[in-house]
């Protein structure tokens, strides 16, 4: 349609094409900033669920959605984990 150029349809118009960056930048500056105390939560390992694959390692899920898979093929301290709600790669769009 046509380009709106002043007022609030403008506005709106702006903020929704943009809410993908800005949205992306809030939400990193809420995760990190210390004293707002987000990333404790996001980042929680317990409690979980979890599922044992034998020699390919354990499954765990906790409840702030931290996938982890723990000694891979039996080795020790071979872990891998992914938090994902930490991690803004999804939530913004």
């Amino acid at each position: 349609g046509p380009r709106k150029t002043t007022g609030a349809a403008y506005v709106m118009e702006l903020l929704g094409r943009t809410f993908p960056i800005w949205g992306c930048v809030v939400l990193l500056i809420l995760t990190r900033l210390e004293q707002i105390g987000l990333k404790g939560y996001l980042t929680l390992r317990e409690p979980y669920f979890e599922i044992v694959f034998n020699t390919y390692g354990t499954f765990r899920l906790s409840a702030s959605l931290v996938f982890q898979l723990i000694n891979i093929l039996t080795f020790p301290g071979l872990n891998w984990k992914y938090e994902l709600l930490y991690t803004p790669f999804v939530i913004p769009f």
